[in-house]
């Protein structure tokens, strides 16, 4: 296994790319770059277009550590201490934010009809319960989806089981709201019926 040390300079490299990349998905398909969205979507896409472009961002993401591999002829060490992940937020999110403020000045993508976002704004229970999660997750494993699936390709068996959870939860996030919802249709008809 590679060991490599933290660098800050191609750190922030890496992560001004990942910003640079989000703003082009942004402005060429209308769509955010967040990984958990776009795997989530890769199991009922809504077109072929649709699934093309989340499985071809994914592949490229756990393609690098095979790429490293090819090059290299060893597998990259995967550590992310505290300083690397908050160059790679704050790098990422400066860039992010700086293209999405070009971007957003137009009226639509350039190959969609429309910029493909959130319809609300509401910060609600479900919002605050499924961010609180996902920092759990993160802080329980050492992961975000956003690193763990280029970390896929070394093979780690924590990696394998963070994605793992990281799918369940996808489908338990699915399951949920059809529960409550028939919930809510059967207090419904009790209430008509008394």
């Amino acid at each position: 296994m590679m060991e490599t040390a933290f660098t800050p300079l191609a750190s922030l490299t890496c992560d001004v790319l990942i910003g640079i990349a989000s703003t082009l998905l942004m402005l060429l398909i209308g769509r955010i770059m967040g990984v958990t969205g776009i795997l989530a979507g890769l199991f009922q896409p809504s077109s072929a277009s649709d699934l093309a472009w989340r499985a071809t961002r994914l592949t490229g993401m756990i393609a690098g550590p095979a790429v490293v591999w090819l090059a290299s002829g060893e597998m990259p060490a995967v550590e992310t201490p505290m300083s690397t992940a908050a160059l790679v937020i704050g790098g990422a999110l400066v860039t992010t934010l700086t293209g999405y403020r070009l971007v957003f000045g137009r009226s639509a993508p350039l190959f969609e009809p429309n910029f493909n976002l959130p319809g609300s704004r509401d910060i609600d229970a479900k919002l605050v319960g499924g961010s609180a999660i996902f920092g759990i997750g993160w802080g329980i494993s050492g992961f975000c989806p956003g690193g763990a699936l280029p970390a896929f390709g070394t093979s780690r068996r924590e990696v394998f089981a963070f994605t793992i959870a990281l799918v369940a939860g996808i489908f338990l996030a699915r399951l949920l709201p059809n529960v409550g919802a028939r919930q809510e249709e059967k207090v419904a008809r009790i209430q008509s019926s008394s």
